[in-house]
């Protein structure tokens, strides 16, 4: 785990393992490109940038935030309602991933889509992990890690932690999770201390 001159974390695919950043107004509003010229993440904020959604080719918005289209004649919108940042919604978070699944695709297939939520953090992320896995193939691991270095606030709830964890199962088949909800939960008892401690005893080898 690197860290920026400001302090703030910097995720790679190296890393061994990561924590919970909640980051910066600036940080979360930040449209993420998590894959180039198809899908974006962002909070509630991020969308209302209009000139910066334009400027990324942006056509489609996916929200999971109950959050009117302020942009009806150059946005393509899709609500997902009634499912708060909440581990007893986990299961109908659920229920909506073949719909937004499917809004990702025709998004793709037209232009481009930004998924958001509140603060970009918990809700989206989990539509967008569970693309990942769903439609591309990734393991749960892969698709976090893949997303958490393109956006490092991001970290679902446990209770859609063990959704996706679900949702690999389904779509793929595995006989045991990638990153199951135990180690995840480890990983969120983890501090910035914790991983530059670690970054420093790497540092210096055995």
């Amino acid at each position: 785990m690197a860290f920026t001159a400001d302090g703030e974390p910097v995720a790679s695919e190296s890393d061994a393992f990561y924590f919970p950043w909640s980051g910066t107004d600036v940080s979360r509003r930040e449209i993420s490109c998590i894959l180039p010229g198809q899908l974006y993440l962002t909070n509630c904020r991020g969308v209302e940038d209009l000139s910066a959604l334009q400027e990324l080719g942006i056509t489609h918005v996916l929200c999971i935030n109950e959050q009117e289209n302020l942009f009806p004649d150059k946005l393509v919108y899709y609500n997902v309602s009634d499912v708060t940042d909440d581990p007893e919604m986990a299961e109908a978070l659920k229920a909506k991933f073949t719909d937004a699944f499917d809004f990702i695709d025709a998004a793709s297939a037209a232009g481009r889509c930004v998924v958001h939520c509140a603060a970009g953090i918990s809700r989206s992320s989990t539509l967008v992990l569970g693309y990942l896995i769903a439609r591309k193939g990734m393991t749960l691991r892969q698709a976090f890690v893949h997303t958490i270095c393109r956006r490092r606030v991001i970290w679902p709830n446990d209770g859609f932690w063990e959704r996706l964890v679900e949702l690999e199962r389904e779509a793929l088949h595995l006989e045991a999770p990638s990153l199951p909800l135990p180690l995840y939960q480890q990983w969120a008892e983890m501090t910035e201390e914790d991983h530059r401690k670690a970054a420093t005893t790497l540092d210096r080898g055995p």
